[in-house]
């Protein structure tokens, strides 16, 4: 066996052996669950939405980790910016609002934008960002295409959509621009209490911006950089090499100072389309977004291609099923009297769901390598499965002393990510990281979140999970575990988070959709096919 088929296989088994093992939920808290989904549903709660900026008219979701900007640049070397404060996820659009209760400007439009991360510890609250949002407006006459501040973010923009008005957020500060560069009005601009989400709202007080109530749709240049009182127009530079006062992976004096820029698609070919020759900056393209949802609007599901998907995943599912049943019978016919075929065993005895064997060659194996974490997180999901089915006091016990075992594991290896990014660890001490994880996270996602508040734990731990399959070569496994942790979010009422990491899910299944499926191995393929059948379900595919 390949090396590369070896990997697939371990993916596979990884994944296919925390979803049997932790599949089912526990039927000794389902009142519990019944009884809040109840109560829910009778309270009905309702926030009125000219109290939070109005109703959405629209969500554009960037694409997650794509903070490089033309595709090299690099954060300054200054704690300040945590990795990933810098990373738009998702831009939403609410309708304008008029004569809101309660507000010092009851005439407002308010944008937000979502970020990968927020404050960490080194930074508290500090406001790190320079957004500039550049707005062409339909029917307005002449724009500009260049930017407020003149070689600021260095950026051009499409000469077909030049824009007449600019919002500028730089740090806490904010200023709405008219075309010309003068001064229209002042900024609200709130940065979240995690520091996740900005804020944006524009008083519509002036004649000139009330036109706002009767636009269409309006053309978006939505502009991350890096914040810098000191600097124009509040943009940090960049430069070759990243220093606390720039950042790094410039490769031209035109550079754009952008690290990310609202799009559907490849941002990195519009902020590398500067010419060193002819001194043209990169030019960028805008986004039109709605000013009203459109509330005849709904996805169309393929039921008949969902059905065809179905057909083609229970034959693949059917006949790798078989091929493991008649391994793991081969191996027991032949003993197990190597190291190897015994865990190749339990990993078999877990992804049939055959519980007795897996506890019994789990034990058997914690034995033979008591620290091995592998071995501990599989013994965390064998005692929480007790709990189905248990008297609720014993459901609680069994579930506690299988995270004593899950965090156990999860803990012995800690670090792990940290290594693989830098290339210090090797691909055994990866796989048991992640095998901890998908114990601990698929547990959480099973486990009733109204006893336990375990799901936010869960969506982390896929989400961790994720990085570390993408480290080592497997979208389709990140893509998984995003959709895990989205469901794990939703469990935790984020439905905001929920909706991000099912679009990156949605992303990554299109990628490999579009860049083909001949080389797939059949494991992959199975996983391919139920990523695609559950998104396309949502409509997202």
């Amino acid at each position: 066996m390949t090396v590369g088929k070896k990997r697939c296989l371990y993916i596979a088994l990884a994944l296919g052996t925390f979803l049997v093992s932790t599949a089912t939920i526990f039927s000794s808290f389902y009142f519990s669950g019944s009884l809040q989904r109840m109560v829910n549903s009778v309270l009905k709660l309702e926030i009125y939405p000219p109290l939070i900026g109005g109703p959405v008219a629209h969500t554009v979701y960037d694409p997650m980790k794509d903070d490089t900007g033309c595709g090299t640049l690099v954060y300054p070397a200054n704690r300040q910016f945590a990795e990933g404060n810098l990373d738009l996820v998702s831009y939403t659009v609410r309708e304008p609002v008029f004569q809101a209760p309660w507000q010092d400007v009851p005439e407002f439009w308010q944008l937000e934008l979502e970020f990968r991360t927020g404050f960490c510890e080194h930074s508290d609250t500090v406001r790190n960002r320079t957004i500039y949002i550049y707005l062409h407006i339909p029917g307005f006459g002449e724009g500009s295409l260049e930017t407020l501040y003149e070689r600021s973010e260095l950026v051009s923009f499409d000469p077909g959509y030049p824009w007449h008005f600019a919002l500028a957020v730089t740090g806490d500060n904010g200023v709405i621009y008219n075309r010309d560069g003068d001064r229209v009005d002042v900024l609200n601009g709130l940065y979240s209490n995690n520091g996740k989400k900005v804020f944006v709202k524009v008083p519509l007080t002036k004649k000139e911006l009330q036109r706002f109530y009767t636009i269409d749709s309006i053309r978006h240049y939505v502009l991350v950089a890096a914040h810098s009182p000191l600097d124009t127009g509040g943009v940090l530079p960049v430069a070759k090499r990243k220093t606390r006062t720039a950042g790094g992976g410039a490769r031209s004096r035109l550079t754009p100072r952008v690290y990310d820029l609202l799009s559907e698609g490849n941002q990195s070919d519009m902020l590398s389309s500067w010419n060193d020759s002819t001194f043209e900056l990169a030019r960028i393209e805008p986004v039109e977004i709605p000013m009203r949802k459109n509330r005849d609007a709904a996805f169309v599901v393929d039921h008949e291609k969902i059905e065809a998907l179905e057909a083609e995943r229970n034959t693949i599912a059917e006949k790798l099923r078989t091929e493991k049943k008649n391994r793991l019978d081969e191996l027991r016919r032949n003993g197990t009297g190597a190291l190897n075929d015994m865990k190749e065993l339990a990993q078999l005895a877990f992804d049939l769901g055959d519980v007795i064997l897996a506890e019994k060659l789990v034990e058997e194996l914690r034995v033979l390598e008591p620290e091995n974490p592998v071995w501990i997180a599989y013994t965390g999901s064998l005692e929480s499965m007790k709990g189905d089915g248990a008297p609720v006091v014993a459901a609680i016990e069994a579930v506690q002393t299988g995270y004593r075992y899950l965090d156990d594991a999860v803990a012995r290896t800690d670090g792990t990510l940290e290594k693989a990014e830098n290339g210090s660890i090797d691909q055994a001490a990866i796989d048991q990281r992640t095998t901890a994880l998908m114990n601990r996270a698929g547990t959480s996602k099973s486990v009733p979140n109204e006893v336990f508040i375990k799901a936010l734990q869960g969506a982390h731990d896929y989400l961790e999970a994720a990085e570390l399959f993408r480290l080592s070569g497997s979208e389709l496994a990140s893509a998984s575990c995003y959709l895990d942790a989205a469901e794990c979010f939703a469990l935790d009422g984020q439905t905001g988070e929920a909706a991000l990491w099912k679009r990156e899910a949605a992303r990554l299944v299109s990628d490999c959709l579009a860049s083909g499926t001949e080389n797939l191995g059949e494991a992959d393929n199975l996983l391919l096919l139920d990523l695609q059948i559950a998104l396309m379900r949502e409509g997202l595919l």
